[in-house]
């Protein structure tokens, strides 16, 4: 089902945007029934949400397809370790496919 999704980031969060190691809150709202939902959450050291996106595809749309993929640990991990999460997401309208976080 797709969603429109609102993220919130915490105070623990990186600045780079989507943060490479996510702390906050990714909710949903479903497109087709209306039901708000917390999607994903990392709560960090109880630090604050401080910074709210909601993403919108250059088409115009708010509307994704959400998936959460492992991915291979960068350099820093054991080389082949999946330990590393990437939340994406494909537009409903135009098809486009965007990377909303990283997590760890």
């Amino acid at each position: 089902m797709p969603f429109s999704i609102l993220i919130s980031y915490s105070e623990a969060c990186d600045t780079a945007r989507p943060p490479s190691d996510f702390a906050g809150t990714l909710r949903g709202t479903c497109t087709e029934c209306g039901t708000d939902k917390i999607l994903f959450s990392i709560v960090t050291d109880g630090l604050p949400e401080v910074e709210d996106e909601h993403p919108i595809c250059s088409c115009g749309s708010d509307a994704f397809i959400l998936c959460l993929c492992e991915r291979y640990e960068g350099d820093e991990g054991l080389s082949g370790f999946f330990d590393e999460g990437v939340i994406v997401g494909k537009c409903v309208v135009c098809g486009v496919n965007r990377t909303f976080l990283f997590t760890d």
